[in-house]
């Protein structure tokens, strides 16, 4: 006896119910559907104007922003105490009405178009992952300590806390193209990969850890953006009594090569990344008690966007 004698074949047809849209919705349930379409089609297809993702989903960084609240930062009132000497012959320390006590770099320091994690440094890869080091003698403490956040008035600010790391950045990765963007304090948000002052910054994987970085235009990061994901590889340290999470970067052959370490020991490799037996680690204060949650400023500067005639 055959299988087939005993379940004759017959033909299947796969039916699929529509869920049931009441007559008198029906108009606006297709012209929102048609607005849909169209607003996907448009950002789509005219990829030369980065404004047009400033509402695309593919822009999103709701989980970027999760992933960086994961990490401590060390913030506390006072943790600006251990820094301000070492700072302040070369920048500012002013009171932000929604950060606190905060540092400005000067702009005749470190130049008018500063970014950090990207201007006057370079990535190295240690025991640690992805280690920024930086061409300034002071880099040791706004680059490894605390978070960096974007102001309307004053532009970046250094935020202080008391734990240290290999760099406090955001990771994305993708098959031809790696990014990063400083950690905001813990409580607000990520800014988007959108306008003159977005926090991100890509640069081909390939070149990630070498003397010819291949940097990508910034115009050009929100078109691509949506085509990486969000990268954690969670690493610890012990810093005094605590342990200390960071995220060490794209790590592996899908991202950045198979990179190993290198064996030169870390002070040699990041003279200016080696952590300061002064500054005396504090876990974070509780976010409720933080001047920008008690005041509800969770998001960092609105989207500058790009002029439509700039080229660059």
């Amino acid at each position: 006896m055959r299988l087939a004698d005993v379940y004759p074949r017959r033909r299947c047809r796969t039916f699929i119910r529509a869920p049931t849209v009441p007559d008198e919705f029906r108009p606006l349930t297709w012209l929102l559907f048609g607005l849909t379409l169209l607003a996907s089609s448009t950002a789509r297809a005219d990829v030369g104007d980065p404004n047009l993702y400033a509402a695309a989903l593919d822009t999103d960084v709701s989980y970027d922003s999760a992933l960086a609240d994961s990490y401590d930062d060390g913030y506390g009132p006072r943790a600006y105490a251990q820094f301000e000497a070492a700072l302040a012959p070369h920048g500012s320390w002013v009171d932000e009405p929604a950060l606190g006590r905060v540092w400005v770099p000067a702009a005749s320091e470190v130049g008018p178009e500063f970014a950090p994690y990207w201007t006057n440094g370079s990535w190295v890869f240690t025991e640690y992952g992805w280690t920024w080091e930086s061409g300034w003698a002071w880099g040791w403490a706004p680059f490894h300590y605390g978070r960096w956040a974007m102001t309307e008035r004053r532009g970046w600010c250094w935020v202080p806390g008391t734990l240290w790391g290999p760099a406090w950045v955001a990771w994305r990765a993708g098959r031809i193209n790696v990014g990063w963007a400083p950690l905001p304090p813990r409580g607000m948000k990520l800014g988007r990969p959108i306008g003159t002052r977005s926090p991100w910054r890509f640069a081909r994987a390939s070149s990630l850890g070498t003397a010819s970085l291949e940097p990508v235009p910034l115009r050009k990061v929100p078109a691509l953006f949506g085509r990486t994901a969000a990268v954690s590889t969670a690493r610890a340290v012990s810093v005094g009594r605590l342990r200390v999470r960071f995220n060490a970067g794209p790590i592996g052959p899908r991202c950045c090569g198979d990179r190993t370490p290198h064996q030169l020991p870390f002070a040699e490799l990041a003279p200016h990344a080696v952590p300061h037996l002064g500054i005396k680690p504090r876990a974070g204060a509780p976010l409720p008690s933080r001047p920008w949650v008690a005041a509800g400023s969770r998001e960092q500067t609105p989207i500058h966007r790009w002029p439509v005639a700039h080229d660059s």
